[in-house]
């Protein structure tokens, strides 16, 4: 049996000295386990490659291309003319102890009658972080 440090003339019996173990390595350990819960990431679709983007080409990339390269999209419709209009995005949101970093990647694509890309809208955060942060986001072709 040892003395208790802070009950002097009082024994610790070996139960209580393995609760008194327990009680510093949750001491020690809690904070960890607290800061990476704080700490966390989410993500949300599939993000694109910047080469791949980079090879979209209005007049030229088709349909076909587009799904092979960014595989089905998030969304398809119809416009007001009646051509087809595909989206592909992604998000990513990393948590910090007092604040909240999101990042996106939106693709939006307007096909002609021929499944030929007739223009297309992309915002992409996470490549554009990569190469030049003074440049928009948002890119319109």
């Amino acid at each position: 049996m040892q003395t208790c440090p802070w009950a002097v003339g009082r024994t610790q019996t070996p139960a209580m000295q393995r609760e008194s173990r327990v009680s510093r390595v949750v001491a020690v350990t809690a904070p960890f386990f607290l800061t990476v819960q704080l700490l966390a990431c989410a993500s949300v679709g599939t993000k694109m490659d910047a080469t791949a983007l980079a090879k979209i080409k209005p007049g030229t990339t088709t349909k076909t291309e587009m799904l092979e390269w960014f595989g089905s999209p998030k969304s398809q419709s119809l416009d007001t003319s009646g051509k087809l209009v595909m989206i592909w995005y992604y998000n990513e949101a990393q948590s910090y102890i007092f604040h909240v970093e999101v990042k996106q990647q939106m693709l939006s694509v307007l096909f002609d009658t021929n499944d030929v890309i007739e223009k297309y809208s992309l915002i992409d955060d996470i490549n554009k972080a990569k190469e030049d942060p003074a440049d928009e986001p948002k890119t319109e072709r």
